[in-house]
């Protein structure tokens, strides 16, 4: 008998290698300066940037718009990538910091189109992000025998350092407990300009 599997609806998650980033000393140098961080309800434990209505969002700082501009390299070839118009910018940005003990809370990226996640700074170890699959609600009899591609429930991705990820916003998204001494994430949002 003769078949093949075709793969309908996938969900995209783009990766881009961007190590030793000219930017990358300086971003850790600013985060590390920020005169506040605050405790955020997702990051559990750790704090961010993100609550911050005082300060304006981190990629608007004037010593980070090449690292701002590489990241919009990237949106632009998600968008390309994706069929989506290239009238997506980056909106938001913030950026978080968890050390051992601290944990992301799932959540997704509300008035969004594609969400990030760059690590200027994740010790050996870090605690991966993970992804939830959008079909879990509608599998209401499933269940499996053995795990393949094809019914998990969710995928981690490895956290390390000069890595952007690139995802869907409305993909929901959480970490485990980390168990390293520092991981710093700077994520941001698009929206259509």
């Amino acid at each position: 008998m003769k078949s093949e599997v075709a793969t309908i609806f996938p969900v995209p998650i783009m990766i881009f290698d961007l190590k030793g980033h000219k930017d990358n000393d300086k971003l850790l140098e600013i985060i590390k300066n920020w005169d506040e961080h605050k405790e955020h309800h997702i990051i559990v434990g750790g704090s961010s940037s993100y609550a911050n209505a005082d300060k304006p969002p981190i990629l608007e700082h004037p010593e980070l718009q090449g690292l701002k501009a590489s990241f919009q390299e990237c949106v632009d070839e998600w968008c390309k990538q994706m069929g989506l118009p290239d009238n997506i910018k980056i909106s938001q940005s913030w950026f978080n910091v968890m050390t051992k003990g601290n944990h992301v809370a799932g959540h997704i990226h509300e008035m969004s189109v594609v969400s990030a996640a760059y690590y200027p700074r994740a010790d050996e170890g870090s605690v991966p992000l993970r992804f939830k699959s959008p079909l879990g609600p509608y599998k209401m009899f499933e269940y499996h025998a053995r795990q393949t591609p094809y019914n998990q429930n969710e995928i981690e991705v490895k956290c390390e350092q000069g890595i952007l990820y690139l995802f869907p916003s409305w993909l929901e998204h959480y970490t485990r407990e980390n168990q390293t001494n520092e991981r710093i994430t700077l994520s941001f949002n698009t929206y259509y300009r």
